[in-house]
């Protein structure tokens, strides 16, 4: 089970790592790509619905923001290791179909909020 939490864990760290690295440091991007950027983003890092809080020039707060999505992000598919390795070990659908459900529903709120 630790070998599972940790992939997801190292998984959760690298999509979040992979996008604030993309706005970072190309922030001047056409429309049409960035919006195409958003909707993977929201997908694969869903707790960065929580950086549309951060206002100009606060570093303070765009480092508690940021923190707080990328640890969120990393929570998020630890759980989703943990449930899927349940689901392996004890040769079960039940966690893999319950952790299936729980996601369709949060990935279909996020998706609608942009």
């Amino acid at each position: 089970m630790k070998t599972a939490i940790r992939i997801s864990v190292l998984i959760g760290l690298i999509f979040a790592v992979i996008f604030v690295a993309v706005w970072r440091f190309y922030p001047n991007m056409p429309v049409d790509l960035a919006m195409q950027i958003e909707n993977v983003q929201l997908i694969l890092w869903p707790a960065s619905i929580f950086l549309m809080a951060a206002m100009p020039g606060s570093t303070g707060e765009h480092v508690f923001l940021y923190g707080t999505a990328i640890i969120l992000n990393i929570l998020f598919y630890s759980l989703i290791g943990a449930m899927l390795w349940l689901g392996i070990k004890r040769r079960s659908w039940r966690p893999v179909l319950g952790l299936a459900v729980v996601l369709g529903m949060i990935w279909l709120r996020v998706l609608t909020l942009s």
